[in-house]
């Protein structure tokens, strides 16, 4: 290595470098073009190490559609042969990610370890994904399963270590494969992925945490049997992190207006959604999935489970179409609406907490997904410009008409008021949660009174910020993004969740 070294540079051998890939510095790395002869070793491949090498200012997720080979993006072609690198804030979080996932999935595997499945069985090697019109595959309700006491410690039991370490493996590179698939957007990337399913997964363990209740079965009526279900807390998460994969950066109502292909697909409602369910359905139906699959669902009842609480989920985060919103306020009606009825038999009981477990499932997702809104004010600052961000570089660059700036300050009242404080008093309302359901209206009044005192300076900030941003890019100026994003939010275990102030932050 040292006889066929050049002055100043570093040579490494295939080795090194696949640890250096490991490490997540893929971009100190450059190949050498001609192979070097060593003796005892004949040819070999190397590289060239430069430490001091900065990575391109662009974050994973960028999917270069207008760049393919043989019909796959090469991002899709690295995936594929396994050599794809990650920047180590992305690697930290699949690694977080996968944790979460595995979490739930480990309480499906030792639940059905007692109380094994039953029903028809699905094939999953000659599984083919469905054609997905999700709109209309919304289910009004989800069946769950009834209580089953047999099954009802299924949280303390521990699945076979080795099944645990193939399935990690498994879900590592289906994590890893929906990372790639979003696109390198402000606001609508992976991390927003991530930070939706942390929201998510703290919800589910503050629902299951409760100690208002005596026994188990109590829980499960309180919490109209989600408590009970440990598929459907998988299913939860697993669509917080995939319900914005491929999102452009642009809304629904300009996909719709500008034709785009995504739009034609989806009979233009709530596009970007069903794309991304679509996108996440079929990532996982891809053959190197099958034993994820026998994982996460063995009868064709839990696969329908399964689909229908992803589908639902993912469809829910559609803000909005006003047809999809006004679904949903009759569906909250329908299933908590003072309604006195006669007595109502067994089967009745069951699917009203059905339909009531639907709601709420849907709103745990909808809160996870503006619940930078209702954290602290620092973080619900960050996240707002970086929203801002990506709606500004969509009129600058001329896709949306709109000047985000001429309306964001009155936007973002307007959305407090008939979207967040409406969303939160109904966490609180459909009893499930506690205290946490307090919370939550907590933090929404205070940064909208912050919001009405500061909004408008924040306003002019990041105007001023994004105008600089523009001259220097006409001057040949760097502008580095992150340079004005902090990097601080927290990842904790998935099993270790507690409601203190600073775990939220």
């Amino acid at each position: 290595m040292e006889s066929t070294g050049v002055r100043g540079r570093i040579q490494i051998s295939q080795e090194t470098a696949d640890l250096v890939m490991a490490a997540g510095k893929a971009h100190w790395l450059k190949p050498r073009e001609e192979a070097v002869v060593a003796k005892g070793k004949g040819s070999l491949k190397t590289y060239w190490l430069d430490p001091t090498k900065k990575r391109r200012n662009t974050k994973l997720g960028r999917t270069p559609q207008d760049i393919s080979v043989e019909g796959k993006s090469t991002v899709e072609k690295s995936v594929a042969s396994g050599d794809i690198a990650f920047d180590d804030k992305y690697a930290r979080l699949i690694d977080w990610n996968v944790d979460v996932l595995l979490h739930h999935l480990a309480r499906v595997l030792s639940n059905r370890g007692r109380n094994p499945s039953r029903g028809a069985f699905v094939t999953h090697s000659s599984e083919v994904p469905l054609v997905l019109a999700a709109v209309n595959d919304v289910a009004e309700v989800v069946a769950l399963p009834p209580f089953d006491p047999d099954s009802s410690k299924f949280r303390r039991a521990r699945p076979d270590v080795s099944m645990l370490q193939q399935t990690r493996a498994d879900l590592h590179e289906y994590v890893k494969r929906i990372a790639t698939r979003y696109r390198d957007v402000p606001f609508h990337n992976f991390e927003h992925a991530s930070h939706v399913t942390l929201c998510a997964n703290k919800l589910l363990n503050r629902l299951i945490n409760s100690d208002e209740y005596g026994t188990e079965e109590e829980l499960h009526e309180a919490t109209f049997g989600i408590s009970s279900d440990p598929l459907t807390h998988f299913a939860i998460v697993f669509a917080a992190l995939i319900h914005d994969v491929d999102h452009t950066g642009l809304p629904n109502a300009q996909l719709v207006k500008d034709g785009h292909e995504v739009a034609l697909k989806f009979n233009q409602r709530s596009v970007a959604e069903q794309n991304s369910v679509h996108l996440g359905w079929e990532i996982l139906m891809e053959p190197r999935f099958e034993r994820l699959r026998k994982c996460i669902y063995q009868t064709n009842v839990e696969r329908k489970r399964f689909r229908q609480l992803v589908i639902n989920c993912v469809l829910a985060t559609d803000i909005a179409d006003r047809q999809v919103d006004e679904e949903r306020q009759l569906k909250w009606k329908r299933a908590f609406s003072p309604v006195k009825t006669a007595e109502q038999s067994g089967l009745q009981m069951q699917d009203e907490m059905n339909r009531k477990a639907t709601v709420v499932i849907e709103q745990i997702i909808q809160v996870s997904d503006v619940a930078h809104m209702m954290q602290h004010w620092h973080i619900y600052r960050r996240w707002n410009e970086r929203l801002f961000h990506e709606m500004h570089e969509a009129f600058s660059t001329g896709k949306v008409a709109v000047d985000p700036s001429t309306n964001w300050y009155v936007g973002v009242i307007g959305f407090f008021d008939y979207y967040l404080i409406p969303l939160a008093m109904k966490l609180k309302e459909c009893g499930v949660f506690g205290a946490s359901g307090y919370e939550y209206i907590s933090y929404v009044l205070k940064n909208k009174k912050e919001w009405e005192r500061k909004g408008r300076q924040v306003v002019q900030e990041m105007i001023s910020l994004y105008k600089d941003a523009e001259e220097d890019e006409e001057t040949g100026s760097s502008f580095d993004s992150e340079e004005y994003e902090s990097d601080d939010l927290e990842y904790d275990s998935p099993g270790d969740m507690s409601s203190s102030d600073e775990e939220d932050e």
